[in-house]
């Protein structure tokens, strides 16, 4: 029981340590709390109505389709911590980035009480299992990989699952050999709750605590089968139950695996890549994330490059996986250390090992793994020490050192992060064939409104890797977009047959549908065709077919109708407003609503109702008399009225708040050189 006993007793100067080694961390890593929300926070966050309401909450452990705008996954922890950061700081992207700092750091303050507990276990002194812990910790809360893990705030999903494991761990340990007591149950099992909660790998923590028990037995004694299975029980019923939830939310309880044949495999597809690529393309992964873990320095968001196969690097790669599989298995006993890390990592990374992903390697996957593969390193470091006695200094001096490169290296990739066209252009660099890249790259020059440069970009995407359906979806938005400043038959007989022929493998896509609809709309401002037009109307309305009214499919339609000025069309376009209406379609808000009106407002006025248009401006919600929306469309009013002196003084309101008027309709009784 001496081992226990001291256990129980960390010394001051470790906590200490401990301590300025989580201010090291915190201060590396908080440049990332400037970024913004991009790349799988658009669809996870921002677009995400259900986090905006605590009363949310419940649902999410009941509805995997409140995850994302994308998809449905059961993740209710993850969601549950959004919606509350989301309450609190009011959506700001600091906010959440700070929220996955802070879980980090807890990560990290448990594991340094965990791991010195671990090292006991395996003989070192108290001393130096302080120290070793200590070690693993630096190593693990600065390393570079976890940039990826802190910016990206919908990866906080492999750091709750590290704060569940961990739980677990330091549980497990904290009670040894004792007979077990209630407090351990109900620990292990919040630990394991905690994990699965927040990622489907959560079920592999109690196969991973059965490991390290089995390979470092409580004061050396090897423990029987049964006995560790009595003990770990709770955790494994935790784990059943999950997965019956899975079952009754998905029909299935993992993931449906690949079939192992070569027919129509697409390597760059999660979807079509068969299980053969799936298993050979570990070869090139798996020691690339040894390399990165080892040496971070070619960090980066898309990895994907699949080698040839049979060829020299790949039975190079699975050289070294097999031989460090054996090397595992054959000296479990002798460096159990070791075994341990190497076969806990493997464990949570066999699911993305084994399930064929759109990223076969992301940089976020990687949490647990390193604090696995820093768990022998840190020991080896310590028990090294001893050959230094002579140079006391040198072990701090490189320890120092290796602080200072990943903790400058984890802020320097931070500043990555704060800028969307420097982290996707880094890896454009790496990879001049990144189709994510290049995509990811259009995606930020439409957001900034060069929409040329986008255009480059993606088209270069969509030639790279034509399937790549975002890169085939935003050059799309983009030639819509450039269609009106683009006036060349040309071009936009193309646009449309890029969109439509792109629709045609994707019908169920209403956002695509929708952009059909703008397509021909676009196409009809030069052709004057009477068929684009009513392909137009019939690609606006179509989504209602599949997905329930939305405010979106009757504005895009009442857009289009009214773009085309036939006195006729506009009467289907006042309907199709009255529709919008009826249906009370997300105009339970005062944006809604004003979208609604202004719209309803220019179609009147298009149509020569001007009584009924002014009637609709009045009656604008949350319009004031210096509102701008609402002055601008008085200005609409009185251009169609020839009122002069009304539009003047309506101009200079606007003029006076900084608003631009140069492309809204004059009085005809005004010169036209009046500004």
């Amino acid at each position: 029981m001496a081992m226990a006993a001291a256990s129980s007793n960390p010394s001051q100067r470790f906590k200490a340590l401990a301590l300025l080694i989580l201010g090291l961390i915190f201060v590396f890593h908080a440049p990332g709390l400037f970024g913004g929300l991009f790349f799988d926070d658009a669809h996870a966050i921002v677009e995400n109505i259900h986090l905006k309401k605590l009363t949310n909450i419940p649902g999410f452990f009941a509805d995997p389709t409140q995850y994302s705008t994308t998809g449905k996954m059961y993740r209710p922890l993850v969601l549950s911590t959004l919606a509350l950061e989301h309450w609190t700081f009011g959506g700001a992207a600091w906010g959440f980035k700070l929220g996955n700092l802070l879980q980090h750091l807890l990560v990290c303050s448990l594991a340094f009480f965990a791991l010195r507990l671990l090292y006991l276990r395996a003989g070192l002194e108290t001393f130096l299992a302080e120290r070793a812990s200590l070690v693993c910790v630096l190593i693990f809360g600065l390393h570079p990989l976890h940039v990826e893990s802190l910016d990206l705030v919908s990866s906080r999903t492999e750091i709750l699952v590290g704060l569940g494991f961990v739980t677990s761990l330091l549980t497990w340990l904290h009670f040894g050999a004792q007979k077990r007591t209630r407090a351990q149950v109900i620990w292990l099992c919040v630990g394991t709750v905690v994990a699965c909660l927040s990622k489907e790998i959560g079920i592999f923590v109690p196969p991973v605590i059965f490991l390290m028990e089995y390979l470092l037995p409580y004061e050396g004694r090897t423990a029987r089968l049964r006995f560790l299975a009595v003990r770990v029980a709770p955790s494994c019923a935790v784990v059943a139950l999950f997965l019956y939830l899975r079952n009754a939310l998905f029909g299935l309880m993992t993931i449906p695996m690949h079939s192992m044949h070569m027919a129509d495999s697409d390597p760059y597809s999660g979807g079509t890549r068969s299980m053969l690529d799936q298993l050979l393309s570990m070869g090139w992964y798996l020691p690339k994330a040894v390399s990165l873990w080892l040496f971070p320095w070619r960090l980066n968001v898309d990895h994907t490059r699949f080698p040839e196969q049979f060829s020299v690097p790949l039975f190079c790669g699975f050289a070294f996986i097999f031989s460090c599989l054996l090397l595992a298995v054959l000296l479990h006993r002798k460096r159990a250390l070791l075994s341990f890390g190497i076969l806990a990592a493997c464990a949570f990374a066999l699911p993305w090992i084994l399930i064929p992903l759109n990223v076969p390697l992301a940089e976020h996957r990687l949490y647990l793994p390193i604090f696995f593969f820093g768990i022998p390193f840190a020991a080896f470091l310590i028990r090294e020490h001893a050959r230094f006695e002579r140079t006391a200094r040198l072990p701090q001096v490189v320890l120092v050192l290796i602080t200072l490169f990943l903790g400058i290296r984890s802020t320097l990739r931070h500043f990555d992060w704060m800028d969307r066209r420097k982290l996707w252009g880094n890896s454009l660099v790496q990879n001049s064939r990144s189709f994510r890249a290049l995509n990811g790259l259009g995606q930020a020059y439409i957001e900034s409104g060069d929409l040329h440069t986008a255009r480059r970009y993606l088209e270069r995407c969509v030639q790279v890797y034509p399937k790549y359906v975002p890169g085939v979806e935003n050059l799309g938005e983009v030639r819509v977009r450039l269609m009106e400043e683009i006036r060349d038959k040309d071009f936009h007989d193309s646009t449309v047959t890029l969109i439509e022929q792109h629709l045609d493998g994707h019908w169920k896509d209403p956002f695509l549908r929708l952009l059909a609809a703008r397509a021909r709309s676009g196409r009809y401002q030069l052709s004057k065709d009477p068929e684009d037009l009513r392909f137009a109307v019939s690609w606006a309305l179509s989504p209602l077919a599949m997905v329930a009214p939305k405010m979106l499919v009757y504005r895009t339609a009442a857009e289009i109708l009214v773009r085309s000025g036939d006195p006729e069309v506009l009467e289907e376009a006042l309907v199709q407003l009255s529709m919008w209406k009826q249906h009370q379609v997300e105009v339970n808000n005062v944006e809604a609503l004003q979208i609604y009106h202004a719209l309803e407002a220019r179609t009147l006025l298009t149509a020569g109702h001007l009584d009924a248009a002014a009637l609709s401006i009045r009656s604008l919600p949350g319009a004031h008399p210096l509102h701008p929306l609402q002055l601008s469309l008085y200005m609409r009013l009185h251009a169609a009225r020839n009122d002069g002196k009304a539009w003047r003084r309506c101009a200079s309101i606007l003029r006076g708040m900084g608003y631009g008027i140069a492309e809204l309709p004059r009085p005809a009784s005004l010169p036209a050189v009046a500004k």
